[in-house]
């Protein structure tokens, strides 16, 4: 996107020409700025002073469009904030049923034929592949694209 920088300089009083423009610094010598109107950056080399267009959009009461955000970008963070919720809650949830599985064992050592000892074991050892899997994919760049993908196909 280019930025309407010359004319913001001009109308703030600098000299400009082609890329260069004359800083208001004391010196002898004229132009030591150089201005970029694709990034919309102005420099002055001599007293090593900085302008963007929108300080000086500001300044002059100048509105200047919003920068652009693609959409993939916002994509890509939404599926950043659904992969930190989701690790959250796995690894809650990772935790709950470990604790719960070593209780399970201690209360397994004096009552053997506790039923309910041997069902949060089952769901412990059921559920400990889904979180490994989890964990795998979500710690690689290759498992992350395939989260994304799946994450996209679903969710979106």
């Amino acid at each position: 996107m280019r930025y309407p920088l010359p004319s913001l300089l001009t109308a703030a009083g600098f000299a400009v020409r082609g890329n260069r423009f004359n800083c208001r610094c004391d010196g002898g010598s004229k132009y030591t700025g150089s201005l970029n109107a694709e990034k919309g950056v102005a420099y002055c080399h001599r007293c090593h002073h900085s302008l963007t267009a929108r300080q000086l959009g500001r300044e002059r009461g100048v509105n200047l469009p919003g920068c652009r955000i693609g959409r993939a970008r916002i994509m890509r963070q939404r599926f950043r904030d659904w992969l930190a919720a989701t690790a959250g809650d796995l690894s809650d949830r990772e935790r709950r049923l470990a604790r719960r599985a070593e209780w399970a064992k201690a209360a397994l050592t004096s009552f053997s034929d506790m039923d309910s000892a041997w069902n949060c074991l089952a769901a412990w050892y059921h559920a400990r592949r889904t979180y490994e899997l989890f964990w795998e994919s979500a710690c690689d760049k290759v498992g992350r694209f395939w989260l994304y993908r799946s994450w996209r196909k679903h969710a979106c």
